[in-house]
């Protein structure tokens, strides 16, 4: 018999939601036919086909009476808890990441626009110093050295915002990656199990027949 296989790009969340609400599911039950859904969801459909004694599967139209008596899938309900959690710690470095990268980028535009400051400043002390009689050369080389300083230190402080957000965001991703890949480690250990329990599932209908 061939293997059942689903890699892990293959597993979706939407697999794991109720047909009737939507949300991720919760008290899980798998009917006759096959299909999960929250245990207060099928319970609530099936109380409307109370009068008529004839239960269906709100996907399959498959019918079935009378009307089964439902256990939580505690299996399923694991696999549902294990995706909730992995959803929740995927999301949480990547947001990280993006809320330092702006905080970063913020003072580095910060950083270069008083450095744009500066430099009108000094062009704007230039065209006064031309105006004014060769006697105040002196007073404008000081002024030139004393702004030229101010300017090479704030783009030495650009250049080490610049590299710091360089460091951050590679020190992020690099978390954000093992993580990721630990969640995928987990994930595909999930789906093999489910896939065995179907595959037991399938052998022991087999043997009952």
């Amino acid at each position: 018999m061939a293997e059942a296989s689903i890699s892990v790009d293959q597993l979706s969340v939407d697999q794991f939601r109720c047909p009737v609400c939507l949300d991720l599911l919760k008290d899980p039950v798998t009917i006759p036919c096959g299909h999960n859904y929250c245990m207060v969801c099928i319970n609530g459909f099936w109380h409307q086909k109370d009068q008529k004694g004839v239960y269906s599967c709100p996907l399959c139209r498959d019918t079935v009476t009378p009307r089964p008596v439902l256990r939580k899938n505690n299996m399923l309900a694991e696999v549902v808890e294990k995706l909730k959690k992995a959803e929740v710690q995927a999301a949480s470095p990547a947001h990280c990441s993006t809320r330092l990268r702006r905080e970063l980028k913020e003072e580095q535009m910060k950083s270069q626009q008083r450095i744009q400051e500066k430099q009108k400043k000094v062009q704007e002390l230039k065209q006064t110093v031309n105006t004014i009689k060769p006697s105040t050369q002196t007073a404008v080389e000081d002024s030139e050295m004393i702004f030229t300083e101010m300017i090479s230190s704030m783009e030495k402080r650009c250049s080490e915002v610049t590299e710091l957000i360089r460091t951050q965001e590679k020190a992020e991703l690099s978390r954000a990656e093992r993580l990721l890949e630990q969640l995928e480690q987990e994930i595909a250990d999930l789906q093999r199990r489910v896939t065995e329990l179907e595959q037991l599932s399938h052998t022991h209908d087999h043997l009952l027949f």
